[in-house]
C-alpha cells in the first residue's frame, strides 16, 4: 500500500478512535446443546468475544482499552510492545494504533522472516514497524537495562507488556463479566484459556465470589502462571482497591496443553472439527479449543453438578488459523 493511501486510511480511522475507546461492548452469547450436556444436566454457553471487533479480536479489545487510554492521557504518540511472529496481541495492537493515529513498534522474538506471514503482513499494513531481537535478548525484555536500550534506539514511547497483561488489562477484562450477566443473568462458572494470565485475572476481578473462574493453561509447565495472576491482581488491587487479592483462589487446570504452547495433537483437531460442525463456532488451536476440550472432558468426568450454568470465554485470535499450512481444520 502506498504511503499516501495508508495515511488517508489512517486519517479516516482516527476519527473513530475516541468512539472505540469510550464504547461499552456487548458480548454475544451462544447457548450450546448436545447429548453430553443434556446427559449431565449442564447449561453451557460460549461468550463470543471473537465477535466484538473485526480486527481487535476477543480478549485483546478489553486488555488494550485502558492501556491505550492511559497512553493517550500521557500524550504518547508511539506504542511499543513485544511478541512472536504469530502474536494475536501484536495483531490487535497494530490495528488499534492505526485507528488512533499512533505509531506502533513490535519488538519481535527471533529474526524477521520474509515474505512476512499473514499476521505480520496485516501488522505492517496498519503501519507497525518491527524490531527483531535474538531470543537471548528477548528474555531480558522486562529488565530496566533493556527498556533503556529501547528508549535510546526508539526515543519516547508508551510500553505495553507482552500479551498486554498488566493492571490496566485486568481492569478492562473485568468489564466482560457484567456484560455477560447483562445477557444471560447469573451463572456458576466462567472458564477461559490461559497464557500470560491477564484475562483470567480480569475475570476473577470482575466476577467476585459468586462466580468461580477456571483457567485452562495453554502452556506446558505453566504452574508459574498462578503466581503471575496473584501478582497482577495485587497490582490491580493497589490501583483500584475493589478486590481482596489475599482471599483470591486461582484455579488453573494444567492437563490440556497438548504438548505445549500452540502445539496440537490429533485428538484436539478431531475435537475442533466436531465442535465447529456441531455449533457453527470457529475455534483456534492455541487457547479456546484447548480450553473447550478440557471443559467438555471435565463435564464428562463429573466435575460439575447438575443444573450448573457454565460460560466459556471465546478469546478470539482466529486470525492465527491462517498460519497453519493447508488450514488446521480440513
Amino acid at each position: 500500500m502506498a504511503e499516501g493511501e495508508l495515511q488517508k486510511l489512517q486519517d479516516d480511522e482516527v476519527g473513530k478512535g475516541a468512539c472505540w475507546l469510550s464504547s461499552a461492548k456487548q458480548v454475544p452469547i451462544a447457548r450450546l446443546d448436545c447429548d453430553l450436556l443434556s446427559a449431565h444436566g449442564i447449561e453451557l454457553s460460549v461468550a463470543r468475544l471473537d465477535l466484538v471487533d473485526p480486527q481487535i479480536s476477543g480478549n485483546k479489545w478489553f486488555k488494550l482499552k485502558y492501556n491505550l487510554i492511559e497512553a493517550l492521557n500521557q500524550g504518547a504518540t508511539h506504542i511499543v510492545s513485544f511478541g512472536g511472529a504469530y502474536s494475536n496481541h501484536l495483531h490487535a495492537l497494530a490495528a488499534a494504533c492505526f485507528r488512533l493515529g499512533l505509531k506502533s513498534t513490535a519488538v519481535l522474538r527471533g529474526e524477521l522472516v520474509t515474505p512476512l506471514n499473514p499476521t505480520l503482513h496485516d501488522c505492517k499494513s496498519w503501519g507497525m514497524e518491527f524490531l527483531p531481537v535474538t531470543r537471548t535478548q528477548y528474555r531480558e525484555k522486562s529488565s530496566p537495562q533493556f527498556i533503556q536500550q529501547l528508549h535510546d534506539q526508539l526515543g519516547a514511547f508508551y510500553l505495553v507488556p507482552e500479551g498486554g497483561s498488566n493492571a490496566l488489562a485486568v481492569k478492562g477484562v473485568a468489564e466482560v463479566v457484567p456484560a455477560i450477566v447483562a445477557e444471560i443473568g447469573v451463572f456458576d462458572y466462567l472458564c477461559c484459556g490461559v497464557g500470560s494470565g491477564g484475562t483470567l485475572s480480569g475475570l476473577i476481578a470482575g466476577a467476585g465470589s459468586p462466580v468461580k473462574c477456571i483457567g485452562y493453561s495453554a502452556i506446558k509447565g505453566g504452574q508459574y502462571i498462578e503466581g503471575q495472576i496473584k501478582e497482577l491482581l495485587a497490582q490491580y488491587q493497589m490501583s483500584d482497591g475493589s478486590i481482596d487479592d489475599e482471599s483470591v483462589v486461582v484455579d488453573i487446570v494444567h492437563d490440556y496443553h497438548f504438548g505445549g504452547f500452540a502445539k496440537v495433537q490429533p485428538e484436539l483437531i478431531s475435537f475442533m472439527t466436531w465442535f465447529e460442525s456441531s455449533f457453527d463456532i470457529p475455534l483456534e488451536h492455541v487457547y479456546t479449543a484447548k480450553m473447550l476440550y478440557g471443559l467438555f472432558d471435565q463435564i464428562k468426568a463429573g466435575r460439575f453438578s447438575r443444573g450448573q450454568r457454565i460460560v466459556a470465554l471465546h478469546t478470539g485470535g482466529l486470525q492465527g488459523r491462517r498460519a497453519i499450512a493447508g488450514n488446521i481444520i480440513s
